[in-house]
């Protein structure tokens, strides 16, 4: 809304010079005391950081051979599974010679659960835990949809899930496609891995109190977490800011809060292999600094004692300064204001349209205005009470607000039921689509009126529209316009948008 309002009168100038200057001295006094010893301790951190960094990432590279070590084997394992397949000598012995020959250099493997092999439509066709293959489909698993759906999916690392035929522990699936010898989906091969192997590792590695380590999909879905949590295992965690500095990044560190918990913490992350998979040393900032934080102590004792005195003196200054500038705007914008809708007041309308039928003059720019009445409101008042009206017409301000949003228009409330739009240059059919946007939202908004023939609360608005060069110079009269389209709206059966286009001749020079 258009507010007029004095600026850079010498008592603000000096409202806003006095905490400033408060401040200024703070600063000069601190920096001489600080000078000593700052750049010592600032050197002493820079280190502390760098020592914290160095360890993380030799952390993460070691978690990432060994992870990577066992993942291998998996895939080595799957691969021989599906060479075997396409051999028919080993297809043709029989099932408990055939699971030998093709399950193992999988059966050793530290913490695997199932090698298994489906068809194509996630029937079991090999089991290295059953012979014949247990009757079960995985034709709902992550790790079956995607390889079907995506033919250049190579290993797929699947979501944290309960092995349905057995009572493992929670496990996740390590898969690869089957392809048919013409090129079409054949199935998959899948090994479960048990999470019990990524908590042992994970526990033997000593990272402070505030010190996590997360293996991550590369799409955000944790798979272990340290300190374990049971139902952050599955959690994603791709919308969390430190998760999307790095998530198309192989390696590096960043400083962050965590996704988990609300602890900053320096992170080092580094990709497994070619895996879809992200191991994630974090330390807590509070454990990285400690040290540096108690030698610190002692040189920041009498800089902490004058700046506790020159801040709470500034914050006070400032606090009375911002509620007095506070309390002239609140001022301003209850004037401007309509306290029930929250909309512009009449006064702030009729300052804006006259402001605004002025440019489009000068600059030959169309002007649009809106004039907006709810249907039969005395009826509505009538039957449901002034308090439901009062609510109805601020659930009406919240469509027309919700339908205009560029920074120069402005909704206010005309008076009593109505409402009114200015639209800066705007044509008419982009005021109707304006206008059309306010009707469908008020009606979407189901708002019951018994009284109304149907039987929700509605609108009608009328629109008009001032293009320049025209004859018509009166602002009144443009006013007058959108009313009477607003009055032919309601005789041809309310709920609708009338809109009218007036040329008229620039007087402004």
């Amino acid at each position: 809304m258009h507010e007029s309002v004095q600026t850079g009168t010498k008592g603000d100038r000096t409202s806003r010079a006095v905490p400033i200057l408060i401040v200024g001295t703070g600063i000069a006094l601190s920096l001489i005391i600080a000078t000593i010893g700052s750049v010592a301790l600032y050197q002493m951190r820079r280190d502390a950081i760098d020592n914290a960094r160095q360890a993380s990432e030799n952390l993460s590279l070691t978690l990432e051979r060994a992870i990577a070590r066992n993942l291998q084997t998996y895939e080595l394992s799957m691969h021989a599974v599906i060479d075997g397949m396409k051999d028919p000598e080993i297809m043709s012995l029989s099932p408990a010679l055939r699971n030998l020959v093709l399950f193992d250099r999988s059966i050793s493997a530290e913490d695997l659960g199932s090698m298994l092999a489906t068809d194509d439509k996630g029937n079991l066709v090999l089991d290295s835990r059953s012979t014949p293959p247990r009757p079960v489909s995985v034709s709902d698993r992550d790790y079956f949809i995607v390889h079907k759906q995506d033919p250049k999916m190579g290993i797929f690392v699947s979501r944290p899930f309960q092995p349905r035929l057995t009572t493992d522990a929670p496990s996740i699936g390590i898969s690869s496609r089957i392809a048919n010898p013409d090129g079409s989906f054949g199935g998959v091969v899948v090994g479960t891995l048990r999470l019990n192997f990524f908590r042992r590792l994970f526990e033997g590695v000593e990272l402070g109190d505030g010190g996590v380590l997360t293996l991550v999909r590369d799409d955000g879905i944790v798979i272990m977490r340290r300190p374990f949590e049971a139902d952050v295992i599955g959690r994603d965690i791709s919308l969390s800011p430190v998760f999307s500095t790095f998530k198309d990044l192989d390696q590096g560190t960043r400083f962050g809060t965590g996704a988990i918990d609300p602890v900053e913490r320096l992170y080092s992350f580094r990709k497994i292999g070619s895996y879809p998979l992200k191991i994630i040393v974090g330390r807590s900032l509070d454990d990285v600094l400690l040290a540096w934080r108690k030698r610190a102590a002692a040189f920041s004792i009498l800089i902490v004692a004058v700046d506790l005195v020159i801040v709470a003196l500034s914050l006070l200054l400032a606090r009375e300064w911002e509620q007095r500038v506070a309390s002239e705007r609140q001022l301003q914008k209850m004037v401007g204001t309509d306290g029930l809708t929250g909309l512009a007041s009449r006064r702030a309308l009729d300052d804006r349209a006259d402001m605004e039928w002025r440019r489009a003059l000068r600059h030959g720019m169309p002007l649009s205005v809106l004039m907006i009445d709810v249907d039969e409101f005395k009826a509505y008042n009538d039957h449901y009470g002034h308090i439901a009206g009062d609510d109805a017409l601020a659930s009406v301000s919240a469509c027309i607000g919700g339908a205009i949003r560029r920074p120069g228009d402005i909704a206010a409330r005309y008076g009593g039921e109505e409402f009114s739009v200015i639209l800066p240059n705007t044509n008419a059919s982009g005021a109707v689509g304006v206008a059309e946007a306010i009707r469908t939202a008020v009606l979407a908004s189901r708002i019951p009126h018994v009284a109304s023939q149907r039987q929700h609360l509605t609108v009608s608005i009328g629109a008009a529209t001032m293009t320049v060069p025209t004859d018509f110079t009166d602002l009144r009269g443009f006013f007058q316009a959108a009313d009477a389209a607003l009055y032919s709206a309601k005789a041809l059966g309310r709920n609708r948008v009338i809109s009218r286009i007036m040329e008229a001749h620039n007087t402004e020079g």
